[in-house]
């Protein structure tokens, strides 16, 4: 009996130490600043990247031609494709939308609550039974990031005219981009379908072709698209596809593009001349942000993304006296031992580059070419 006491003593006394490190843990990361991202900069070259411009020149590369995966951050192609076809006359913004074509394509758990982050700021329009705009879904797949709206939008626009638009936009070095929503099921699909588990199918999983990979994310994502009773996810959408292994290898097939890039990206649409001026109007709606009354900037705009190990921004702004300013500044964090806390303060870090001349000169001279080595 004593034997089973002091088992159970010493089962408690390992979980009061592991939620005790966990909070000191938690309490340092909290302490952590601007200058702890920077620091991470310094230390870990050879998976983060950044660029930053300003009145349309470089002011820092910093790795800034290394292809990285983007995460959410990618819906910017998807939104300039929109508002370019929105421009042409080929989709109509107030076209009505039902919501549950929107929601066959909701995975459950996949976007950190997005989806019914943009669900609630609907909630009268939807309680009184009111469809939806095609420009709320747009605004939801942006603003929101909602993943079941970037599948709706990504089925709508085209994958293939997606694609082709990353030429058009001068970006050489963007990976492919496909429905990375319906990704996120591949590992249970093949599990299911070719009877693997374990480590014979993260083997499989890390082996198989980029090519393959995208062809099942299609192919789930047009089994999705016929559906209306959520089956296929409810099958696939399992615990065990959440597990860290299979989630670190969604996340590095993400679709990947440079800092250089994207930083040119948002400066064409910060130059707002770049664009038609219809495309213009939807761009600003949806990626701008209105500055506050006291803020030096006139203009920004910016979109986010993350994972369990990537964490990815880009921004523009154009301040009251005309100066701009564009940045992109990825990381990818590949052990996800540090993404939590970066997550958490990577917003200061880039806002104080946006903001503070003092900061931006400290990051520009930490991370001038001179200084790192280059791969």
């Amino acid at each position: 009996m004593s034997v089973i006491i002091w088992i159970i003593v010493a089962i408690f006394l390992l979980v009061v130490a592991f939620f005790s490190l966990a909070a000191v843990l938690q309490y340092v990361d909290n302490k952590k600043t601007a200058q702890h991202v920077l620091d991470y900069y310094v230390k870990n070259w050879d998976s983060s990247s950044i660029c930053v411009l300003h009145n349309n020149e470089p002011l820092l590369e910093y790795h800034a031609d290394r292809v990285m995966p983007l995460a959410s951050t990618v819906k910017l192609i998807l939104v300039i494709e929109y508002a370019n076809q929105v421009a042409q006359g080929l989709v109509d913004p107030e076209t009505r939308v039902h919501l549950n074509d929107v929601e066959r394509y909701y995975i459950p758990g996949s976007d950190g609550g997005a989806h019914s982050n943009w669900k609630y700021d609907l909630k009268e329009q939807l309680e009184a039974g009111h469809e939806l705009t095609l420009d709320e879904v747009a605004r939801g797949m942006l603003q929101f990031s909602s993943n079941a709206c970037t599948e709706y939008i990504f089925e709508l626009l085209g994958g293939d005219r997606i694609n082709a638009s990353l030429g058009e936009l001068g970006m050489e070095h963007h990976t492919s981009i496909f429905p990375i929503t319906s990704a996120m099921l591949t590992s249970m699909y093949v599990k299911d379908k070719e009877g693997l588990s374990g480590k014979n199918l993260i083997r499989r999983m890390r082996e198989m072709s980029q090519e393959e990979y995208i062809s099942l994310a299609y192919e789930i994502h047009n089994t999705l698209k016929q559906e209306s009773d959520a089956s296929t996810i409810q099958k696939l959408n399992r615990k065990e596809g959440h597990k860290q292994s299979l989630q670190k290898l969604w996340s590095e097939r993400l679709p990947g593009g440079t800092t250089k890039e994207y930083a040119s990206l948002m400066n064409k649409i910060n130059s707002g001349t770049y664009f038609s001026p219809d495309a213009q109007v939807i761009l600003d709606r949806l990626v701008g942000r209105p500055p506050s009354e006291t803020s030096q900037y006139r203009k920004l705009g910016f979109k986010g993304g993350s994972t369990m190990y990537v964490v990815t921004v880009a921004m523009y702004g154009c301040k009251k006296n005309g100066e701009t300013l564009e940045l992109a500044a990825f990381i990818n964090d590949s052990k996800g031992m540090e993404s939590l806390w970066l997550k958490n303060k990577f917003n200061e870090f880039f806002v104080g580059i946006m903001r503070d001349d003092d900061f931006r000169n400290k990051v520009i001279k930490k991370l001038s070419p001179d200084v790192h080595e280059t791969v």
